[in-house]
Formats: structure tokens, sequence, C-alpha cells
């Protein structure tokens, strides 16, 4: 299995360019770390590769995101969910259900697949991140790191062959951390291809096959770049998009928020890892 970002470009809709052009390929049982500030288009370009943007987030996508040779981008996020997973920067906007157990079988039962057929993932997964104890209680209990946990767990149960993860250590404390590490291991020893967008490079080396950092060369200079790309309530209605026919018509969304900032440099002076175009490659 490979995927292939082929000179994605992201433009909001007033035409400001927030992200691109971007080229990487990762293959099977490879992780990609996607690092940069705030506002340098992390999360957008994991909301273009599934869909997101633009079919339930205001802007315009360029490029080809392809998979297994498959060119994607005719396709929305309902198709697109059946092989791509995303863990949202804010965990509350996946959630629909009000009790945990189902919480976690939200996306298995919606794409009509068999709970048989995950039960052993989902038992793995609920240990791994230590959910056992909370399956029967309400979601809406849950701590923040707690729903941190869930909100990862839920996108490992179902399987996707893509797993996307926005920020993904956000409110986890170091045993949390550690177990999202853990996690990340067992997608990729089953083949999966993980990509982690992420603040901060601190994670292990040995992890990722290479680094994209977001940094200058990455939007126009003057020209500023969107704040956060999607609200709870747009997160949820993209979690729900993965579930709807993709020739329903996608419900409006607020336009991006305007958010002059500069991002800093990303990291320089290592070899290329990987084939990128328009952006910094560093060897992890």
């Amino acid at each position: 299995m490979t995927l292939e970002l082929e000179d994605l470009v992201i433009t909001a809709n007033d035409g400001r360019r927030i992200l691109g052009p971007v080229s990487a390929r990762t293959e099977s049982g490879e992780a990609l770390l996607v690092t940069g500030p705030g506002g340098s288009g992390k999360s957008a370009l994991l909301m273009a590769v599934c869909g997101l943007i633009p079919s339930l987030v205001p802007g315009r996508v360029t490029g080809r995101t392809i998979l297994d040779g498959k060119d994607l981008t005719p396709l929305g996020p309902a198709e697109r969910g059946r092989t791509m997973g995303l863990v949202f920067q804010d965990c509350r906007a996946q959630f629909f259900m009000p009790r945990v157990a189902d919480e976690l079988l939200f996306t298995v039962d919606n794409y009509g697949m068999d709970r048989r057929a995950v039960e052993e993932r989902f038992r793995r997964t609920v240990g791994t991140m230590t959910l056992e104890k909370f399956l029967g209680r309400s979601v809406f209990g849950l701590s923040s790191g707690e729903r941190q946990r869930l909100a990862i767990a839920e996108v490992a149960v179902y399987g996707p062959r893509v797993v996307l993860m926005d920020d993904p250590e956000a409110n986890l404390d170091a045993e949390g951390r550690g177990r999202l590490k853990t996690l990340i291991g067992d997608l990729l020893k089953e083949g999966r291809i993980v990509l982690v967008a992420a603040n901060s490079g601190d994670w292990p080396q040995d992890m990722f096959v290479g680094r994209l950092s977001l940094g200058d060369d990455m939007t126009e200079p003057g020209r500023g770049v969107p704040g956060p790309p999607v609200s709870s309530d747009q997160g949820a209605l993209g979690r729900l998009a993965c579930f709807r026919s993709c020739r329903d018509p996608a419900p409006d969304a607020p336009a991006f928020r305007d958010r002059t900032r500069r991002p800093g440099a990303g990291a320089r002076g290592r070899p290329p890892a990987i084939e990128l175009r328009g952006m910094k490659a560093v060897r992890s």
C-alpha cells in the first residue's frame, strides 16, 4: 500500500494560500511526522487528505491524493472514510454517542461492518489505551485525557488503512503518551500508514520514516493564514459526512477566520528522507 500526496495546494475561498505545494510518498508500515507552529497548515493538510476540505470545511484543494494508485481526488469524505480515519485536533468534535462503548463502535456500525470482525482489535485497543473501566460510562463524564484516549482508540478500532492524527498528544499525561506511541507501533506492525501532526518534533526518532516541517515557505508572506480550520460543530459534521452519501449536499459551514501569523522556520540542514517539493524534509 502506498499513499502519495502530489502537489497539494490548499487555499481559502478568498484566494489566500493556506498550504502547499506538498508532495510526499509513504508506504505500508510507515509513519510520517508533520510539524510546524500553530497556523502553519497541519490540520488543513490532514483534512484535505481525508476529504473534509473542501466537502465540509470551506477551501479549495488542487493536486492529488493517491492511495494504491487510485486517485482519491473525486471522492468525498464518505468514500475516503472507509480507508482513512482522522483523530481531530479537538477530540470533542468526534463524539456522537453518549456511552463510551457505543462511541468506540460508532464507525463500525455506521459502515455496516460486522462487530465480530473487529472484536479482537477492539479488545486490544481498549487495553492499550486503558479504557476497560470506562466502557459503560458516559462520554461526557470523562476527563480531558480520557476523552483524548477515547478519540484515538475509536479510530483504531474500525481499522482504516491510513490513520491521520491531529495533535494526538494533547491532554495526555506521560502514561497516556506512552500508550499512544505503543498503539501507533501496533498500527505500523499491521501495515497501516500513519500521519501524525504535532507542534513538537519530540517523538521517537525510529518511529517515523521522515518529518515534514511546515515553515515560512509554506504560505505567502504577509497574506496570513486561517485560524483553526474546523470548529467542534464542524468536526461533528465532518464525522457525520463519513456516513452520508456523497451525493447529499454538504451543510453550510462558516468561513475560515482570518488570523495573521508568521510561521517559524522548520528544521534545516539534514538530508531528505523522502521526496518532498515546496517544503522542508529532514531525516528523523
